[in-house]
């Protein structure tokens, strides 16, 4: 079990595409095997342990929803090639900027184009 602070590791959150307050669930087998994901939202302010543990019991596979696709930390073409640390660099780049600039720099560059 690991906890995950995406305050203080934003580059990896947006690198695995984590979203603060979700549970994720690897099933992992040795080495050539495929390894699975399942990430379940929770709600950060009525969330309990009586929750995780009925989570548990009923089958996480009944609820919770299957990882998969480009973000994917394992398996996900960014991480087969090695991108998956500079896409998480793009995307908390483009995050600390504020949106009325990201709008000025695109009306300039348009401009600029005509």
């Amino acid at each position: 079990m690991a906890l995950l602070n995406c305050d203080n590791q934003p580059v990896l959150c947006n690198a695995w595409s984590a979203a603060p307050g979700s549970l994720w669930i690897f099933e992992m087998l040795p080495e050539p095997s495929h390894i699975n994901i399942y990430t379940k939202r929770l709600n950060l302010t009525t969330t309990t342990s009586e929750d995780l543990v009925k989570l548990h019991a009923d089958g996480y596979k009944t609820v919770a929803k299957e990882h998969d696709g480009i973000f994917h930390p394992f398996n996900g073409p960014l991480a087969q090639n090695g991108l998956s640390v500079p896409a998480g660099y793009t995307l908390w780049a483009f995050s600390l900027l504020p949106s009325w600039a990201f709008m000025i720099l695109i009306s300039l560059f348009s401009r600029r184009m005509m």
